[in-house]
C-alpha cells in the first residue's frame, strides 16, 4: 500500500522500491501502477502455471516520484533516525 511505500522512503531512507508481479495478475499490476510504480522490465516466460508460461513483470518506484502524504507529520523524526 501507499503507507508501506512511504514508510520505506521516509523511515528506511530507501531510494527505490521494486516489486515483481506475474503477468496474469492484472489486478496487482493496476494497483502498483496507481501507486506510481513504473515498468522496469520483464522476465519472459519466467513463471510456469498449468503448463503455460507467463512473464514476470518488474516495476519500481523512486523516492523522487512520490509525495509523502501520510508520514509527513513525522518530519521531526527524520533527522533523529
Amino acid at each position: 500500500s501507499r503507507l508501506i511505500c512511504e514508510y520505506g522512503f521516509f523511515f528506511r531512507s530507501l531510494h527505490s522500491i521494486k516489486v515483481e508481479v506475474h503477468a496474469y495478475n492484472d489486478t496487482a499490476r493496476r494497483v502498483y501502477e496507481r501507486l506510481g510504480f513504473r515498468l522496469v522490465g520483464r522476465l519472459r516466460g519466467a513463471n510456469l502455471l498449468n503448463n503455460r508460461r507467463y512473464d514476470e513483470i518488474i516495476m519500481d518506484l523512486l523516492r523522487s516520484e512520490i509525495e509523502l502524504k501520510y508520514v509527513a507529520r513525522f518530519k521531526g523524526l527524520e533527522s533523529a533516525g
